[in-house]
């Protein structure tokens, strides 16, 4: 009879089977893990490739059955650490390094908390999350077409804006950023394609979250073509991209390949090991992604991993090297609470509601009768006359009036009942200025500014009427001064401040406040640059004064916003050009020595910025965006980037082509034309009702200018309804 040695004695000593059946440490209680063949069954998703004890948990998990508690029999206790299995991969994800704090990391990343990086929970209500693309192999990454998707931005790609007053703002390569906008058209026409073809009768329920994933991909390329920001918001909005793009592809493929896939075997396929893949406690969503080659991994309790599984290996949880932890300094946690749909998309914050103008577009009102008495349960009849082409949108926008299914919540939004009393306006405004270095405007806005019914009593009194009383960007008519000191001092002050000026704008604080953002006034732009802005760079006009009307130094610094400690005197560029070196601009460079085409194409530039944004404030007040789903919402600003050339809110660069509803030529005009249609043709009243018979498919100048003929002068009209002053409008590209 053979004896035990000590250390087998030892060993054997401090092992014991727990009440599940599985063999354990006795000091630590910990779970040894080993191989088993299981009872003989067919291998399966309950069944292991690799497995492991999870250290720690440190979020709620709905649903997730509870451990035993207590002791067993023999007085030990109950196991109650999970044990996370994956029957087709042979990598286990650490759960114990996924915290319950979703922050931002300095690649611009999420960490565990990034679905484009770790399989997160699965949820009914997001079931594409699994079949999101995974960062290829480096070896894979350079061929890979979507090899943008994983880029990791450097900072030899971000650009500091050149002639910026301000030292901390720039934006991506051009090129880059032409490339990723590349690859985003490539993918929305495939996606647009597919659900205009739809090969598989898929319901128009089907196509919301590949249609929200479509949009938000086009908002986050636009910021990035068009929005200067500081390094670590621009590296924010690449990889808010990045995902908004990964999402869209992973809602495509899941429509086109797994949403309705039948098993053709007993046996699950190779596992896709190019895609994310999902964690669960749910045995049928395990089987489901399993027999799909998607990768999972099955978390359960200790009771529920039966000793008659197959156990193929033992595993060690860890997170892949690629995937940056260290903080990003400065940045808020963006969620803190359980597992669920929320906590998965968390890392997305970026959205088209992002565009602050200032206005409360998130705040609850009262409604008004005005809308009521505007609404139309029917459109009207229109005389007979040329039969216009009939074509569908290709974005669809609420109805108009009253037949809407959002017929209370749409017109009724940001309004308090009754209309504006009397107030003092700029009458010349009306009227487009008359001097050699401003730009030229076509006919029909021309009219349409000057035919504006300027009738005070059509005033609505709504919450947002003082925030357009000034201007989203300085207001052109200031360099229209007999004084070419002045001018000079504005042009040079304006240029200096532009870039910066751009990104305040479009980033006002919103609204859960009594008092809105306002844009400020002509006469306090002059008083910014006077007593603010000029002293802090060393610019000062030799002889200038502000108006009695001005505004206090402390007053201007908080309605402007802007960080004037970090302002330098840099050389005067526009375009990439210099136009005035720092010497010159503080002896003063006069108004008439800078080029004539410059500064038409700046005055171009004002108009045009002021013309994009006053269009989107109005749609908002129209159609209050906090009345109608984050869904219908960005639809409808991505309505409204379609009346732009480059689909931006702001023209950050000068164009290359008279293109948009200003130009010259009225088919560089139509298809913009169509877009603007389409916007105004769900405003309230018969005149806008009217525009939504007159499409524009293949349209002949006849009929482009019956549209312009009716269109312009509504949003004019509309304009002084709402705010009381002159709309800005868009004008001629200028050109040699």
């Amino acid at each position: 009879m053979s004896t035990l040695s000590k250390e087998d004695f030892d060993a054997l000593t401090t092992l014991y089977r727990d009440c599940y059946g599985r063999t354990r440490d006795l000091r630590f209680h910990e779970m040894l893990l080993g191989t088993s063949e299981g009872d003989g069954h067919p291998f399966g998703a309950a069944d292991a490739l690799v497995y492991a004890e999870v250290r720690g948990l440190h979020y709620f998990i709905p649903d997730f059955p509870k451990a035993d508690e207590g002791e067993d029999e023999r007085g030990r206790p109950k196991p109650r650490r999970p044990i996370i299995s994956s029957p087709n991969c042979e990598w286990l994800p650490d759960l114990s390094c996924d915290e319950q704090l979703i922050r931002a990391r300095k690649d611009g990343r999420f960490y565990t908390g990034d679905f484009t990086l770790w399989p997160q929970w699965y949820f009914p209500a997001t079931p594409y999350l699994p079949y999101v693309r995974a960062r290829p192999a480096p070896e894979q990454l350079e061929s890979h077409e979507y090899k943008l998707a994983w880029y990791d931005l450097r900072r030899t790609d971000f650009l500091y804006e050149e002639g910026s007053a301000f030292t901390d703002i720039g934006r991506i390569r051009r090129d880059l950023c032409e490339d990723f906008a590349r690859m985003r058209r490539k993918l929305y026409k495939e996606i647009m394609d597919f659900k205009k073809a739809n090969p598989l009768n898929y319901s128009s329920n089907d196509f919301v979250d590949l249609l929200h994933c479509a949009t938000g991909m086009l908002f986050a390329s636009v910021a990035l073509s068009c929005a200067p920001q500081s390094w670590n918001l621009t590296l924010l909005t690449v990889t808010s991209f990045q995902r908004y793009f990964l999402e869209a592809l992973a809602c495509f493929d899941y429509l086109r390949f797994f949403k309705r896939m039948i098993y053709d075997s007993e046996t699950a396929p190779p596992v896709r090991n190019d895609l994310v893949g999902a964690l669960t406690h749910q045995f049928e969503v395990a089987h489901n992604l399993y027999m799909q080659g998607v990768p999972v991994w099955l978390v359960r309790r200790p009771q529920a991993f039966p000793a008659s599984i197959i156990l193929k290996s033992a595993g060690f949880p860890g997170v892949p090297s690629h995937m940056v932890s260290e903080l990003m300094e400065g940045v808020a946690p963006v969620f803190n609470g359980p597992a669920g749909v929320d906590r998965n998309r968390a890392s997305q914050a970026l959205r088209a509601g992002n565009i602050r103008l200032g206005h409360s577009a998130y705040s609850t009102y009262q409604p008004n009768p005005y809308y009521a008495s505007h609404a139309q349960s029917n459109v009207p009849s229109l005389p007979a006359g040329p039969r216009w082409p009939q074509a569908p949108s290709l974005i669809q926008a609420p109805a108009p009036a009253a037949a809407s299914h959002l017929n209370n919540v749409l017109f009724t939004g940001s309004f308090i009942a009754g209309k504006k009393k009397s107030h003092a306006y700029n009458e010349k405004k009306f009227k487009l200025v008359n001097l050699r270095w401003f730009p030229k405007a076509i006919d029909p806005w021309n009219l349409a500014l000057t035919r504006v019914q300027q009738d005070s009593s059509s005033i609505q009194d709504h919450t947002n009427f003082d925030i357009l009383r000034g201007y989203p960007v300085m207001d052109p008519a200031i360099l229209a001064s007999e004084n070419m000191e002045r001018n000079s001092f504005h042009f040079v002050l304006w240029l200096y401040i532009r870039s910066q000026w751009l990104v305040r704008t479009t980033s006002r604080r919103s609204a859960n406040t009594n008092t809105p953002d306002r844009f400020p006034s002509p006469q306090e732009w002059k008083d910014y640059f006077l007593f603010c802005l000029g002293p802090s760079l060393g610019i000062e006009p030799k002889e200038m004064k502000s108006s009695n009307r001005r505004s206090s130094k402390d007053k201007l610094v908080e309605l402007f916003g802007l960080n004037l400690q970090t302002t330098r005197r840099v050389d005067l560029v526009w375009r990439g050009n210099k136009i005035a070196s720092h010497v010159d601009v503080a002896k003063g460079y006069p108004f008439q020595h800078f080029d004539l085409l410059v500064i038409k194409e700046i005055i171009w530039d004002l108009y045009e910025n002021n013309f994009r944004l006053e269009l989107l404030s109005l749609d908002r007040c129209i159609h209050p965006r906090n009345m109608i789903t984050d869904d219908l919402a960005a639809q409808r600003d991505a309505l409204v980037l379609s009346c732009f050339p480059g689909q931006a809110f702001i023209a950050m660069d000068y164009p290359d082509e008279d293109k948009g509803l200003g130009a010259a030529d009225w088919r560089q005009r139509a298809t913009y034309l169509e877009s603007f249609r389409q916007v105004l043709c769900t405003w309230p009243g018969s005149k806008p009702a009217k525009l939504a018979t007159m499409q524009l498919v293949q349209p002949s100048e006849a009929q482009v200018a019956a549209v312009e003929q009716l269109a312009y002068p509504v949003y004019c009209q509309y304009f002084w309804d709402f705010f009381g002053r002159a709309a800005s409008i868009p004008f001629i590209r200028p050109a040699k």
